[in-house]
């Protein structure tokens, strides 16, 4: 699966590049890659439990002109929420294709929105007995970005990552990142 996942990954980049071959000059299109750290919150709500476990993210971006991005997302799990001391519940990973829309604030900051589609793989742990699961749902989110100098930035942002069946994931990151 994550083969897959990741051949067509490689596709829709090759497809963006292409789209924006002709418009470079004039777009300025560049592409992006990042790395952060993001705390996850799972709301449990059929209980009322809340609980809160980190992922290292890998964030790669086209960009299609100076407002919007296409991106893609995988994030994986640095360890497990613990629960009623005897479950481990966690996203094991995630992973996300978007489009990033951009307003410059100024020349080194700006801010943006984001909106796609998220699919995740979770597990967990009661003693000797496991279980996992998968599912997906639509995302969205907000972040703000500075330029440290014109191939280098930091992002921090939310995203609300799944809604459904009386759980919610959202998370909030710091990002390291390069343009090229």
């Amino acid at each position: 699966m994550k083969i897959k996942l990741f051949i067509v990954i490689c596709i829709l980049f090759s497809i963006s590049n292409a789209a924006t071959a002709d418009h470079k000059s004039a777009h300025s299109a560049t592409g992006y890659f990042s790395m952060g750290v993001s705390n996850i919150q799972i709301d449990i709500n059929d209980i009322g439990a809340s609980l809160d476990h980190n992922m290292i993210e890998i964030k790669m971006g086209r960009n299609l002109n100076s407002n919007f991005a296409f991106e893609a997302r995988v994030a994986q799990a640095v360890d497990d929420a613990q629960f009623l001391s005897t479950a481990n519940i966690g996203i094991d990973t995630y992973v996300g294709l978007y489009l990033v829309g951009t307003i410059p604030l100024s020349k080194t900051v700006s801010l943006y929105g984001f909106a796609g589609a998220t699919y995740m793989k979770s597990s967990v742990n009661v003693g000797s007995v496991s279980a996992s699961g998968s599912d997906n749902d639509s995302s969205f989110g907000a972040g703000l970005k500075i330029n440290i100098n014109p191939s280098i930035f930091v992002s921090a942002e939310y995203a609300d990552l799944y809604r459904k069946d009386n759980l919610d994931i959202r998370g909030t990151s710091l990002s390291f990142g390069l343009t090229f």
